[in-house]
């Protein structure tokens, strides 16, 4: 059952934290990814910068997207983590621009732990 899934995850969270480099098939490819990401903002191959209102922009690298993480650090540094509510995505691929909009966040635990209200299209609050 999904009781017992969790009670047996709670139980070997311990000896997981304690060993994390004899289990670094659970992290290291998102970690790789998260240090590219970083890497290419701080070189100019992608950027995240204040947008009008409420809106973070984030111009992806050549590779693909960056990490939440990456957006997230990179809106704190910047003094925007608190005041951005939105991101456009935007990359430019084959000769053609690629934009998505999205809301701030990098896990469900997070968004639900420091919830920021955001206008869905209709003009409501999620």
């Amino acid at each position: 059952t999904a009781d017992e899934g969790y009670s047996a995850a709670l139980a070997a969270l311990p000896g997981l934290v304690d060993n994390l480099d004899a289990r670094a098939d659970l992290w290291e490819e998102s970690w790789a990814q998260i240090c590219d990401g970083w890497e290419a903002v701080g070189d100019g191959g992608a950027s995240v910068d204040d947008g009008a209102g409420r809106i973070a922009l984030v111009y992806e690298p050549a590779f693909g997207r960056l990490p939440a993480p990456v957006v997230h650090r990179a809106l704190r540094d910047l003094g925007l983590e608190d005041y951005c509510a939105r991101v456009l995505r935007a990359a430019f691929h084959c000769g053609q621009w690629r934009y998505e909009y999205e809301k701030i966040g990098h896990g469900w635990v997070s968004r639900l732990a420091k919830r920021r209200p955001a206008a869905n299209a209709d003009g409501k609050a999620v």
